[in-house]
This record gives structure tokens, sequence and C-alpha cells, in this order.
């Protein structure tokens, strides 16, 4: 279930394999099951060679390369976390917790134009509000209901390279939800969303 990509160089691609048991077909199967068999590859064009970086991940989507080329970031929705995997360096094949006991199931994970990482949330976890993922996590008949449930709350969290969280961009009304991506050209965010009919477009300089 190939599911995000980032490039390495004009030879080299990475890219998440959120679930090696089913195919997209059967999203929910993946999504509900809770297993961590997901994995992240490494492929090269000119060989056509394909290298395991990475398995045992919880529904692992969003993957970004920080700046350095150095190590990638995994958002893993199932786990609430982002973990860090270092690909080349003293450091080769170490894997650490970047971000733990996210506020939400991250999507996709992108650099902004300064320096910095956003996490788009494709929901949200309240503290005043029953987690439905968490709570039903026992119950597989039950969890086929989940997603009429779900608090429709709007969410991006930014990240400094260090994990360190800089602060969050929030639509409490709902109106943007579900968020998946979020692209920055500089003036603008652009935040998508695997549910919303739109694209929505927030200027930078109303929420520096």
């Amino acid at each position: 279930m190939t599911n995000d990509i980032d490039i390495i160089d004009e030879d080299t691609i990475i890219f998440t394999d959120t679930c090696s048991k089913w195919d997209f077909s059967k999203l929910g199967y993946c999504f509900f099951e809770h297993i961590p068999n997901g994995r992240v590859f490494k492929y090269q064009i000119s060989t056509n060679k394909l290298e395991l970086l990475i398995d045992e991940l919880y529904f692992p989507n969003g993957l970004q390369i920080l700046p350095d080329r150095k190590s990638i970031l995994i958002g893993e929705l199932w786990a609430a976390r982002i973990t860090q995997l270092y690909i080349e360096g003293p450091k080769k094949n170490e894997r650490k917790i970047f971000a733990d006991n996210l506020p939400g199931f991250s999507d996709n994970i992108r650099l902004s134009t300064h320096g910095t990482i956003y996490v788009a949330m494709a929901g949200v976890r309240q503290p005043t509000a029953t987690s439905y993922l968490e709570t039903i996590g026992n119950f597989p008949a039950i969890r086929k209901v989940f997603m009429q449930y779900s608090i429709q709350h709007g969410l991006v969290l930014e990240y400094d390279t260090n994990g360190t969280l800089i602060r969050t961009l929030q639509d409490p009304t709902g109106v943007v939800n579900r968020i998946s991506h979020v692209a920055d050209d500089g003036e603008f965010l652009y935040l998508g969303s695997y549910i919303n009919d739109f694209i929505a477009k927030i200027p930078k300089k109303n929420i520096a």
C-alpha cells in the first residue's frame, strides 16, 4: 500500500508502504487491525534495486527527508508518533522517536520555507473528549463505525528539526479538517484534506 514518497537524488527514491498485508482497496482492514506491518523502502532506478529501510511500523504514511539528508521522518498514524530513521552518516540505521504522544493522528510531513517541519493531522485527540481509536482498540466490530464519531477539528503541528513543537495551527470550527497535506510556497500555506472537496489557502502573514 504505497503511500508517501520523497526523493533522495535523481536515481533514488524512498516511499512508505502503509500496510504489507492489504492493498488500498482494503484500507479499512489495515487501519483497524492496528498491527505494525508498515514499512519504508528505498528504490534505485538505475539498478532496479529495492531495499527495506525499516519495518514494524504502525500505519506509516507521511515521509520527509530532513535538510541535512542524513535522516528521514516517518509519521506513524496508529502510534500517534513520528519516528526518525538515519539513512546516512555515523548513526546510519539507527531509529528514534522524533515526536511522541501527538495530539492527533499524523498524515503527510513537509518542510516549510523557513526551515521548520509541518505535520498535517488527519484526526485529533482531545483530553476532554473520548478517543474512539483508543477506546475501541480491542473491539474490532465497533471500529467500523469510528469514522461517524471522529472529532471535526483542523490541526497542523509545526516542529523544529530537533523535534521541539513550535506551535499548532488550529481550526476548531472544523471547516478545514482531517488535514492530509501542507504545502508552503513562502507566502501561503495550502491545506489538503482526504475528505474535503477544496484546498484551503491561508496567508502566512496571518498566522505568523
